[in-house]
């Protein structure tokens, strides 16, 4: 147990890693998820009408296939990263109510080395997660840009007969969509729950330090506050993203509304 009382520096960077590769995961699937939305959205273009009354053209359905099994593999791939940050969190709740049953001692001031240690792992920490943020968004570009070029081959190869598989497509994604929300609300739920247990856990090692340690103590607290107003500030700013992402995805849905009632007025016209 370190000065701040809690756990260690390096044990802190991996908490925090915990929390914003939860964090990350989120978002990434909430992107993607948009992403498909509203490249489904898109507008078909003006002179498909035309074309579409000469000739009807069968869905690839292979590529269909194809891009739903891409979304199963990254939701796959999203649920197995929450399960595996869900273990490392009940593992250091373990740890944790571990070191609460276990006697406190009076903090050591002189043991500078173990601290510059401790602060060195949580550099590296920090490193590593920045690192991974960086490969991360590499890899959504480069998905966008992929889903982006199917999309777009599908809705110019697509007939008005298969709309309706389509939409029903868009109907499974948005219900994948609040699943995945309602888990990531379920986690910060439990995220809150253990910083209110590490709340506690601080509140009562203030209460027993000495007060020759009582200034150290202040700033690795503030230097605590200071982390997780950060990561507040952070989540708001994702919030405000996703609504953002959530206007624009209904925007798109209406325009593609509007576009198929006119592709209908259309066909009827040229029916007759």
């Amino acid at each position: 147990m370190d000065t701040f009382g809690v756990h260690s520096d390096g044990e802190w960077g991996m908490k925090m890693g915990i929390h914003k590769t939860f964090f990350l995961s989120g978002v990434i699937a909430v992107l993607f998820l948009c992403s498909v939305g509203n490249a489904i959205g898109d507008d078909m273009p003006a002179d498909e009408a035309e074309a579409l009354n000469k000739a009807e053209v069968p869905a690839p359905k292979s590529e269909l296939d194809n891009l739903k099994a891409e979304w199963e593999a990254v939701r796959e791939q999203q649920v197995q990263m929450i399960r595996e940050k869900e273990d490392q969190l009940e593992k250091l709740k373990e740890e944790i109510f571990s070191k609460m049953k276990t006697p406190s001692k009076p903090v050591v001031s002189t043991d500078r080395v173990e601290f510059e240690a401790q602060k060195a792992a949580f550099q590296v920490e920090r490193q590593k997660f920045n690192e991974e943020m960086i490969r991360q968004k590499e890899n959504l570009r480069q998905s966008q840009v992929a889903l982006d070029g199917k999309t777009k081959s599908l809705n110019a190869s697509t007939a008005s007969k298969d709309r309706a598989e389509l939409e029903a497509q868009k109907a499974a994604f948005q219900a994948e969509r609040q699943k995945f929300n309602d888990e990531m609300n379920s986690q910060k739920e439990s995220l809150r729950q253990s910083q209110v247990a590490l709340d506690g856990k601080t509140k009562s090692l203030s209460a027993s330090t000495a007060s020759k340690d009582r200034a150290e103590l202040e700033t690795q607290k503030a230097a605590f506050q200071a982390e997780r107003q950060k990561f507040n500030e952070e989540m708001i700013r994702q919030k405000k993203s996703l609504r953002q992402c959530q206007a624009a995805l209904d925007a798109k849905n209406k325009q593609s509304k509007t576009s198929q009632s006119r592709y209908k007025r259309y066909k009827k016209k040229t029916a007759h």
